[in-house]
């Protein structure tokens, strides 16, 4: 019998409309904080590493508003890209999807809801789950799960998108040592019985391949979308397709991201 089919989204999926990744989105809010002093974000970087360093406490105390800054950066940036363009990732991601016609369970770490945007374009019925009271109606065939929590365009104070968001370290934390939250539970389940497609996603988080690491099923394969990068040793892709493997992940590289569509189109 064929499995059911997990499309795992991560930043890179939003990458060619011009939106920034995971790194240079949390480089962003940090300067934001500190009033685009550069100098001073690299110096405490060098102390306290790549994340967000701008914690909750902290933001109280500054009167910094994290949501309203999050909110501009996903949704108010320079577009290279129309999110109607055929030939965007996201776009194909929906063909797929539309392909298919089956019932497709999607996880993304995202926070946007650009791939909700293009799928009601398409009037394709989806449902979107971002809390613990979020429900699935039977009637659509995509659901959406976004485990790191929403923020639609413009609700940056409206508390129950507020509330979902998992985005600085003491969040992180939190969710990662409570293995009965949804959240959790969901991706251990998927990650462990369905076939996973992912794409956007960089595989650098210890979180998740926590996680990956815990739901290690031999019995099937995943699939993982890389971008080969100009000038790097052979040697590299090769090494990383074996270690990409020990997660039950085959990698499946490409040069430019309009290849995926190719691919998907074989799956």
């Amino acid at each position: 019998t064929q499995l059911p089919i997990d499309m795992v989204l991560g930043a890179g999926t939003n990458i060619d409309y011009g939106a920034k990744d995971w790194e240079h989105l949390v480089e962003a809010l940090n300067l934001d904080f500190y009033k685009d002093d550069d100098v001073l974000v690299s110096q405490i970087k060098h102390y306290v590493g790549h994340e967000l360093f701008v914690s909750s406490k902290l933001i109280k105390t500054n009167g910094f508003d994290i949501y309203d800054s999050l909110n501009s950066e996903l949704y108010l940036f320079k577009e290279a890209k129309s999110f109607n363009d055929s030939d965007s990732t996201l776009y194909r991601i929906c063909d797929f999807m539309e392909r298919k016609n089956e019932r497709i369970d999607v996880i993304t770490y995202n926070y946007d809801t650009n791939l909700e945007y293009l799928l009601r374009k398409r009037n394709v019925n989806y449902n979107t789950v971002f809390d613990n009271t979020s429900f699935i109606t039977k009637t659509a065939n995509i659901n959406i799960y976004h485990v790191h929590g929403l923020l639609p365009y413009d609700k940056a104070k409206e508390k129950k998108y507020t509330n979902s968001i998992i985005f600085n370290e003491s969040e992180y934390f939190y969710l990662y040592n409570n293995p009965y939250s949804w959240n959790i539970e969901k991706q251990l389940h998927d990650f462990n019985f369905n076939c996973w497609i992912l794409i956007g996603i960089s595989l650098t988080d210890p979180n998740m391949k926590r996680l990956l690491e815990l739901a290690n099923n031999y019995l099937k394969f995943n699939f993982i979308f890389m971008k080969r990068q100009k000038g790097y040793n052979q040697k590299v892709y090769r090494d990383v397709t074996n270690y990409f493997f020990t997660y039950d992940l085959i990698t499946i590289w490409i040069d430019d991201f309009d290849e995926i569509n190719d691919w998907l189109k074989l799956i």
